[in-house]
């Protein structure tokens, strides 16, 4: 093999390296300023206030169910599921809906496929 083709070789690896660090300076920024956001990071242990409702439907277009998938609906209108710590649900069983609570839990954010919410967060503790 030649010298300048061990050059040439040589030079590109550097500049994927090169590449490699400024992606991965990128990534990272990008996640700092995700973590500094207002916004609840999923899988974390969060407190929050609001109003249990039944979660609304996102598709209402067609026929609904009439089951109700315990919420909290807050101040700004997010919506999020409430699921019980507890699997006996002696928790969320207890919510009187039409009061006003705080709630303390882990959420994890993800889509409902059935029902407007921007997560589900587990509930360990509540105060009505």
């Amino acid at each position: 093999m030649s010298s300048s083709r061990v050059i040439t070789i040589f030079v590109i690896i550097l500049a994927l390296l090169a590449a490699g660090v400024a992606g991965g300076r990128l990534v990272g920024n990008l996640v700092l300023h995700r973590a500094a956001s207002p916004t609840p990071m999923p899988g974390i242990s969060i407190t929050i206030s609001g109003e249990p409702v039944c979660l609304p439907h996102r598709d209402t277009s067609g026929p609904q169910t009439l089951e109700c998938a315990i919420g909290l609906k807050t101040d700004d209108g997010t919506y999020y599921h409430l699921t019980d710590s507890s699997s006996s649900y002696a928790i969320i069983s207890k919510l009187q809906f039409g009061q006003p609570i705080t709630v303390t839990g882990v959420l994890v954010t993800s889509e409902d496929a059935v029902y407007q919410a921007s997560g589900t967060i587990t509930v360990s503790d509540y105060k009505q």
